[in-house]
């Protein structure tokens, strides 16, 4: 008597992904193990119902027998709110049913309601051989946000001195823009 045993893939993935409250019009990342419990490679492909989610690199995964792959899934929301999304992962394992294969994604876009204490700057009279600071105080009054550019723009002698580009201004933080006004002609 022969007895066999048919190699088969064995897809375990986690049924939810919940993203940090993320500022509207800017993203975050969560990663998300895809294992492969069973004793043939795992062939997955992976699609998102949202535009508000995205998966990031490829989305066509082969995970070895117990082996597991790690997939990185973004949050980028367009408005205000919370979102729900599925992220579909059709597989090769025969034994798989439509909720094996699906995770639900959820997350919320929030205003990051960063505020200036003033809409204008004046520097007054200033030679041509000096200059003058004045600060732009930032206030956050949501979420986290990270400075990511600051630019002066306008007419020629003024800059930005305040090298905040990377620095993360929390929710009730304040961030000072000094602005240096230095005339280069009369």
């Amino acid at each position: 008597e022969l007895a066999a045993t048919v190699a088969e893939p064995e897809l375990d993935i986690v049924g939810s992904l919940n993203f940090s409250e993320t500022p509207v019009n800017s993203g975050t990342t969560e990663d998300i193990q895809i294992s492969n419990n069973g004793s043939a490679p795992l062939r997955a492909s992976l699609a998102v119902d949202d535009t508000n989610f995205t998966v990031i690199g490829d989305t066509d995964v082969v995970v070895a027998p117990d082996g597991t792959e790690t997939v990185r899934i973004g949050f980028a929301p367009e408005t205000i709110g919370s979102t729900s999304a599925t992220l579909s992962v059709e597989t090769n394992d025969p034994d798989a049913t439509e909720t094996d294969e699906t995770v639900a994604l959820n997350g919320t876009g929030i205003n990051a309601n960063v505020s200036a204490n003033r809409t204008t700057m004046t520097f007054g009279s200033v030679g041509l051989a000096d200059s003058t600071t004045e600060t732009l105080t930032l206030t956050n009054g949501g979420s986290e946000v990270e400075v990511t550019d600051v630019t002066v723009s306008g007419a020629a002698g003024f800059s930005e001195q305040s090298d905040v580009e990377g620095q993360i201004v929390g929710n009730g933080e304040e961030l000072e823009i000094d602005v240096v006004f230095e005339p280069e002609a009369t």
